[in-house]
């Protein structure tokens, strides 16, 4: 039977070799190279890191969490699907994701490409349901050292910052006071429907003004949206 030339074992042999080689040479024949801003992205991260671990102290010293990781770093931040102050639906991969320290890297990366450095003022807004994304931006606000105005919301979708002995708002105050960030809101809404909590019940806006007020926030609460 006729065999081709490709087939037979040698060939097949010497191309299996070939492509070894081809393969070793090509992990080790490229070069690291630190992209633009490394530094400062790289200092983003530490202090993302050091938030969270500040933060593991205020758990554990209001025994929520134990303030112990399960799955992930940072993981005891997520909060119960179902609270007082949940507001909507929300995926706990997602806000998992977030807390991871390196989304402050990927925020550096888009602040620097919007050429945001410390000569500006950057306007916030975010919500208690990723508590990794807020800290995430506050970290990247800290290693380019710029000033921020920032208006925070009280309520969280599922998995967020649902625990309503440490809002969101609790949480930025207490890494404020502990001057792990310099940037914290100046003014805060309950979140949630219409901004105005429509989904919570009594108990749920009574925790958030609370919360907002204890921390010396103003109320953001317009009740005729026109």
């Amino acid at each position: 039977m006729f065999r081709p030339q490709i087939q037979k074992t040698r060939i097949l042999a010497i191309l299996a070799l070939l492509n070894v080689v081809m393969v070793y040479w090509a992990l080790n024949s490229y070069e690291r190279h630190r992209t633009f801003g490394f530094d400062i992205k790289n200092q983003a991260v530490e202090v993302m890191e050091s938030a969270i671990n500040s933060l593991r102290t205020a758990f554990v010293q209001k025994a929520i969490n134990e303030g112990k990781d399960l799955e992930s770093f940072g993981d005891f931040l997520i909060g119960p699907e179902n609270s007082a102050i949940q507001t909507t639906k929300g995926a706990r991969l997602s806000k998992q994701s977030s807390l991871n320290p390196d989304f402050a890297a990927m925020v550096t990366e888009m602040l620097i490409e919007l050429e945001i450095d410390s000569s500006n003022k950057v306007a916030v807004s975010y919500t208690g349901s990723y508590p990794g994304a807020n800290i995430a931006v506050l970290s990247s606000l800290e290693a380019i050292q710029a000033e921020a105005i920032i208006i925070a919301s009280c309520g969280a979708s599922e998995f967020g910052a649902t625990n309503p002995e440490m809002t969101w708002i609790d949480m930025e105050k207490y890494l404020f006071d502990e001057k792990v960030i310099s940037n914290k809101s100046k003014y805060a809404s309950i979140g949630g429907g219409l901004d105005l909590g429509t989904q919570l019940g009594i108990e749920g806006r009574k925790i958030c003004e609370k919360s907002i007020y204890s921390n010396g926030l103003e109320l953001l609460n317009i009740g005729d949206l026109k």
